[in-house]
């Protein structure tokens, strides 16, 4: 039992980062309904790459800073 304990405590901690939450901000461009949506950490700005979507949200992440998008949308009309 021991000698698992002293494997087990030999082993390094991983490197990791913290995870950042953050939201979309969501705001509605024309009639044509496309959005742009804007990432709250970084400030990341994707319009073309949402185009074929009904909603923003649906991307769980920024795809520029990696921040996990779990909290609640803000929409601008």
């Amino acid at each position: 039992m021991s000698e698992c304990i002293d494997r087990q405590a030999a082993i390094e901690a991983a490197d990791v980062a913290p995870v950042v939450h953050g939201r979309w901000k969501i705001k509605l461009l024309n009639d044509y309904q496309k959005y742009s949506v804007t990432c709250s950490i970084c400030g990341w700005v994707g319009i073309d790459n949402y185009d074929s979507y009904d909603d923003p949200s649906d991307f769980n992440y920024c795809p520029n800073c990696g921040a996990k998008m779990d909290l609640e949308n803000e929409y601008n009309e």
